[in-house]
């Protein structure tokens, strides 16, 4: 598997793998409305988006990242157990990412998140696709190591963003579900 930075053709199979995302594992959270998450509207933005958007490609595209300013906007893995979500978020992490935001229902994305050391910082009510729903920010406490020098394999891999970047972490995830739409309200968004 490698992680690197998405280019215009995977716009397509990143767009359909967020779109069955949404209407499997975020439909009993956000009911019907995540039908309206389909794929002309992921593949808008991602090619809104493409600068800052990472795949997993694992024989294709299996895994999407979208990290905007420190915070994980997006974060996908289509297989539970292989790891693919681990990856992404120590690639996420690597790459400078702080923060994130989660449905508050989602206990699978909840758990994957706190076993990587995220700790929620505030919870609180939004819009979202319509309707109001409840959410938790996640943030990343730094370690003492992380301030002063990183580990050499994250050294090397910040050093330069667009380098494939051969995943491997020191811990499994059982549930990659985690929907970092934050940018996607219906309302202020064409879609």
């Amino acid at each position: 598997m490698i992680i690197r930075r998405a280019v215009a053709a995977d716009i397509a199979p990143a767009a359909s793998l967020m779109a069955q995302a949404y209407a499997t594992h975020f439909r009993p959270i956000i009911g019907d409305a995540a039908l309206g998450f389909d794929q002309a509207h992921f593949a808008a933005r991602f090619l809104r988006e493409l600068t800052e958007l990472t795949v997993l490609d694992a024989d294709g595209v299996r895994g999407v990242l979208l990290v905007k300013d420190g915070h994980i906007a997006m974060l996908f893995a289509a297989e539970t157990g292989q790891g693919h979500g681990a990856a992404l978020l120590a690639h996420a992490e690597a790459h400078g990412a702080h923060s994130l935001e989660v449905f508050a229902d989602n206990d699978g994305a909840r758990r994957f998140y706190e076993r990587a050391g995220w700790q929620v910082t505030r919870d609180y009510q939004r819009e979202f696709a319509g309707a109001q729903h409840r959410f938790l920010r996640y943030e990343k406490p730094m370690t003492r190591q992380q301030h002063t020098s990183p580990h050499p394999e994250e050294a090397r891999r910040a050093v330069s963003k667009d380098a494939p970047v051969r995943a491997g972490t020191s811990f499994e995830t059982r549930s990659a579900i985690a929907p970092q739409d934050e940018g996607s309200r219906r309302s202020k968004e064409t879609r």
